[in-house]
């Protein structure tokens, strides 16, 4: 049985090909989407809407992605930002 990459590894993969990208989204989207509709009391496309542009953001700045935390921890520092 093949091992699931870290979600570091899946950044490193990402940088070269976006496909990785989406495994990540596929991870952590209930996750971050549950956060929202906690902290923001909004829900629906509202909520999504917020999930897709904190993704976006994430995406633009794999580059500057600090391997010391993890994915879901740097999503979370930028949701709370947001």
């Amino acid at each position: 049985m093949e091992k699931e990459p870290t979600d570091e590894r899946l950044v490193e993969l990402s940088l070269q090909n976006q496909g990785f990208f989406a495994i990540l989204v596929s991870r952590y989207e209930e996750k971050f989407l549950r956060y929202i509709k906690r902290r923001t009391r909004v829900s629906g496309k509202d909520a999504e809407d917020i999930l897709q542009e904190i993704f976006i953001k994430i995406y633009i700045n794999l580059n500057g992605f600090d391997p010391s935390l993890k994915f879901l921890h740097g999503g979370i520092e930028l949701l709370i930002m947001k």
